[in-house]
């Protein structure tokens, strides 16, 4: 004779909320989902575990049967067996779908049951045990449940059932159409949900920064479905904004202002577009127009061009024609790996175009100005970038390396670059890495070091040499000071906690935070190749040292309203004097950004 059971009803309603760096993921309504999925014909209510902690309800520990011979895993209680379980031993499967394969389950759950007596703690630890499996191999939403039935031959059936995709929707979204979301969204009708999939399309969605998507799970119409919601809160994908800055050189002048454009609907084909120009104070000096478009692909790729053309027309008597630069570069960027969970992995390839008459857009010191025949540089590039998040850090690291094969266009030569950097070649290499570190600490300050090393095979043109000095490098000095082929940098900052002066005025509409920081900053440059026979020549003359360092520290404040205001100041102190220096102690950095 066989054992009659009925479970009794020990389920618990509860959700699981996951968060990750680039969007919230709500799996709720799982009690209220699983009843749906099984109320045609269950009396034994599912057993639907929605978070990892495990629970301790008071189950009973009397045998139910004296010992387990083997377990059944079916997909439905019609599927129950009320013969031929004989040969059954072990844990065996009808008509359910394993993910990561039979064998796999085996060693996880066999360990549990084999040769035990069978107990209502017992069950339960198998069906979380089940749940907990599936969720570790990319199945986050299944409904593990013992159905009513005879247990003869002591082989328990078990019912795993996994939910499939229902219906897609979309809410809440006003500026971007739905179709927008859905093109790019790879679950359908049908399919299994899978945790990845689901977590790396909404990530993919919440790239464009004037969106936010969230996932809700609601029961579908039909038994063992499960529709899908998109929750979407976003905004008019049009951002104008202005700004001055004291990032310029003595050669263009100091004082840059900006205006600019971004449209993050381009062509409404959810493409990012964004034009800005800039200019000097007397829109003379200096004048630039620059662009940046990304295009997202469908097969979740990234196809990005930017470029720009510049002008400089130095106060000088003794130069009289101006310096242009134009630029374009192509970029195409693949996403890899986990992308969500506070973790970002890209790798890119790209090619750039480079052609200018003069080295006065890249340095600070009106004595090293030259003009002089145009040049045209072209280059290969490829890159990594890694970086997670967690509520204690913020890890970044980037590396990126240029390669020139030799001419491949006209005015491309060594003749034709020797006057702008003598010894560079038309073929080169040089690379770049980045590593950033931001700790968040008790009592909500934090820390960052950021690190920055540049190598170069031999002598590099003005652009791609590393200009040391100024807000984004070492402050307290000049823009651009020293232009090295190879450099180190390293940046260190404490920052206070933030405080809301809005609020301690009485104005409670707008979010602001103002923040106080420390810094210390540090450079070592130096050029490749220093040739004492060229003395007088720009950039490698005797009055020029091969190796230069620098060194600044002091305070700073950061000012952000919502996102309608953004404004900076750091004061840098000189700790060492270089020979490009001019005879000040300090130097403010600062700027402002206005945008709606």
């Amino acid at each position: 004779m066989g054992k009659y059971f009925k479970e009794r009803d020990h389920s618990r309603k509860g959700s699981l909320r996951k968060h990750s760096f680039l969007f919230h993921l709500h799996i709720s309504l799982f009690f209220f989902l699983t009843c749906a999925v099984f109320a045609d014909a269950i009396e034994a209510e599912p057993c639907f575990t929605p978070a990892r902690e495990k629970t301790a309800p008071r189950y009973s520990k009397q045998p139910i049967v004296e010992e387990i011979q083997g377990i059944l895993l079916i997909p439905h209680q019609d599927y129950v067996y009320y013969s031929n379980t004989k040969h059954i031993c072990g844990l065996e499967v009808h008509d359910v779908c394993v993910p990561g394969g039979l064998e796999c389950l085996r060693e996880e759950l066999e360990p549990y049951f084999m040769g035990q007596p069978l107990t209502e703690n017992l069950l339960s630890c198998l069906k979380e045990q089940i749940v907990l499996y599936y969720r570790d191999h990319d199945r986050p939403v299944v409904a593990v449940y013992v159905p009513e039935q005879e247990i003869l031959n002591g082989v328990v059936q078990i019912v795993v059932m996994e939910g499939c995709v229902g219906q897609i929707a979309c809410s809440g979204n006003r500026w971007f159409p739905s179709l927008n979301y859905e093109i790019f969204f790879r679950l359908g009708p049908g399919n299994a949900i899978t945790a990845d999939t689901l977590l790396t399309d909404v990530a993919w969605l919440n790239r464009n920064p004037f969106r936010d998507v969230d996932v809700i799970f609601t029961p579908g119409c039909d038994p063992g479905t499960t529709n899908i919601e998109l929750v979407i809160c976003d905004r008019c994908p049009l951002q104008v904004y202005g700004g001055i800055d004291n990032t310029g050189t003595d050669v263009g002048g100091t004082l840059r202002y900006y205006v600019g454009a971004t449209w993050g609907n381009a062509f409404w084909l959810d493409q990012i577009l964004t034009y800005q120009y800039t200019t000097s104070k007397d829109f003379k000096e200096f004048q630039s127009h620059t662009a940046h478009w990304t295009i997202p692909l469908f097969w979740k790729h990234f196809l990005i061009a930017y470029g720009g053309y510049s002008v400089v027309d130095p106060d000088l008597t003794d130069i009289t024609s101006d310096g242009k630069f134009v630029q374009a570069s192509l970029r195409y960027m693949v996403p890899f790996g986990k992308n969500y969970d506070g973790k970002i992995q890209e790798w890119t390839l790209g090619f750039d175009f480079k052609n200018y008459n003069s080295n006065a857009l890249f340095i600070g010191d009106e004595d090293f100005i030259i003009v002089n025949d145009t040049i045209n540089l072209s280059q290969f590039m490829t890159s990594y970038a890694f970086a997670c998040e967690t509520n204690c850090q913020r890890f970044s690291f980037n590396v990126d390396f240029y390669y020139s094969p030799g001419k491949l266009l006209p005015n491309q030569s060594n003749t034709r670059y020797d006057p702008f950097s003598p010894h560079a070649k038309v073929d080169y290499i040089y690379g770049k890495m980045t590593v950033g570190e931001v700790y968040y600490l008790p009592w909500r300050f934090s820390f960052s070091a950021l690190a920055r090393l540049q190598l170069a095979s031999q002598n590099l043109l003005p652009s791609e040499r590393f200009g040391i000095g100024g807000y984004d490098t070492v402050r307290g000095y000049r823009e651009r000071e020293f232009l090295a082929d190879n450099a180190l940098v390293l940046n260190a900052e404490f920052r206070t906690p933030s405080v809301s002066l809005l609020n301690l005025m009485g104005f409670c509409t707008c979010s602001d935070e103002l923040r106080f920081l420390a810094f210390f900053d540090y450079a070592l440059a130096a050029l490749h190749n220093r040739n004492p026979s060229l003395e007088g020549v720009a950039f490698v003359g005797s009055a020029i040292p091969k190796t230069e360092w620098f060194m600044s520290f002091g305070p700073g404040l950061r000012y952000v309203v919502n996102r309608y205001l953004s404004a900076r100041l750091d004061w840098g102190i000189r700790l060492h004097h270089s020979i490009f220096s001019d005879s000040s102690r300090s130097r403010w950095h600062g700027g402002l950004v206005l945008s709606y």
